[in-house]
């Protein structure tokens, strides 16, 4: 009986063990906060400050220029679809006007050429016959007018003679207009398939071509240009600024060359086919001939020049509805606006007319 109690109080207590463990599990955790972040110093953005200078400001405009020949041609074939038969050019090359730089084949249009050459000389004879007939009827009917024992009959005969050979040669004179025309387009087809340089110059580029390739007319297959036309050529100029007959310099490489303004938009001395809108022209002088096609220059022009200013880096300045300002440290500490009036803004620096003294400090971010 004693066992049976005691096996009975160890349940008890198991129970009440067990339900303590999941009340504590009800329990609310007690919140653990996370620690505070440390914050060093370098982390904490300073301020940045600069002070009103007293100087010199100065406004430029760059221009950016090119040298290149004003005088240049680009040439290719008027023919589609011939094969190129001669290039007889390379670049380098100096070439004169008239000269033949390249050809298509010509085959089928040189027996053509032969075949009206001799039909036009056969006519040619042909023609200077009949005439030599015509004159000589003429000159037997004049002579029979003369002697004695005209007789008309004989007279019509000639009469009829010389209309027959007027009729002949009137109708050689037709048949060899023709022939001309005709020899004439195939002259022009001849030229069609070939290119002629039209200016004197030096080849610049050639384009390659294999023996299977045909010509293209909108291909470029030549290009000259002549070097007594070297120019500088400034493009979206300001017409203000350059003026025929002004002297300037051009840095080339960190060599400076002196130039003439020699066709500012239009030229008198060009072809209205060449006048090209907002370039202008600048001839220098190369006597080492050290410059090269394609060259790149610089010209400068100074706008302003202001000695002895205030002025600040356009970077302290701000701007909002009309109104120029900059930030400023209070004796507090305090960051702060102060209004100031501003003048030239140049070479990125802003002229201080009022608002700020020499030295003082403002803030940049």
């Amino acid at each position: 009986m004693i066992k049976i109690q005691n096996k009975t109080k160890k349940y008890i207590f198991l129970i009440m063990i067990s339900m303590g463990l999941s009340a504590c599990s009800l329990a609310p955790k007690e919140e653990v906060l996370p620690d505070a972040p440390i914050i060093t110093t370098g982390n904490v953005k300073p301020y940045r400050s600069v002070e009103v200078i007293q100087g010199d400001i100065i406004e430029k405009v760059k221009f950016d220029c090119v040298y290149e020949a004003f005088s240049t041609e680009q040439l290719g074939f008027a023919v589609n679809g011939k094969r190129i038969d001669h290039i007889y050019v390379s670049e380098g090359d100096y070439v004169a006007a008239g000269d033949i730089l390249a050809d298509l084949e010509m085959d089928d249009i040189n027996n053509q050429i032969v075949t009206r050459r001799k039909n036009i000389e056969h006519l040619n004879l042909r023609l200077s016959n009949e005439k030599e007939k015509k004159e000589l009827a003429m000159k037997n009917y004049l002579m029979l007018q003369n002697v004695d024992g005209y007789q008309d009959q004989l007279a019509k005969a000639y009469e009829l003679e010389i209309v027959n050979y007027e009729n002949s040669i009137s109708k050689i004179m037709d048949d060899l207009h023709i022939e001309q025309m005709r020899y004439e387009s195939l002259e022009k087809e001849v030229r069609d398939r070939q290119i002629i340089a039209g200016i004197n110059g030096i080849v610049s580029y050639v384009a390659s071509f294999n023996r299977y390739d045909r010509s293209n007319n909108d291909k470029n297959v030549i290009s000259i240009y002549d070097p007594d036309t070297m120019v500088f050529v400034v493009s979206n100029q300001n017409p203000e600024l350059f003026n025929t007959g002004d002297s300037m310099s051009v840095l080339v490489s960190g060599t400076e060359y002196q130039g003439t303004v020699i066709r500012p938009d239009e030229s008198e001395d060009t072809d209205e086919s060449s006048k090209k809108i907002n370039e202008v022209y600048i001839k220098v002088e190369d006597e080492n001939n050290s410059l090269q096609s394609g060259d790149r220059g610089e010209i400068t022009f100074t706008l302003t020049q202001l000695y002895d200013v205030l002025y600040l880096p356009s970077v302290a300045v701000y701007e909002e509805e009309g109104k120029a300002f900059v930030y400023i440290e209070d004796e507090g500490g305090f960051k702060s606006i102060k209004e100031v009036e501003i003048g030239l803004k140049a070479d990125g620096k802003v002229e201080i007319i009022s608002g700020l003294q020499k030295a003082d400090k403002v803030i940049i971010n």
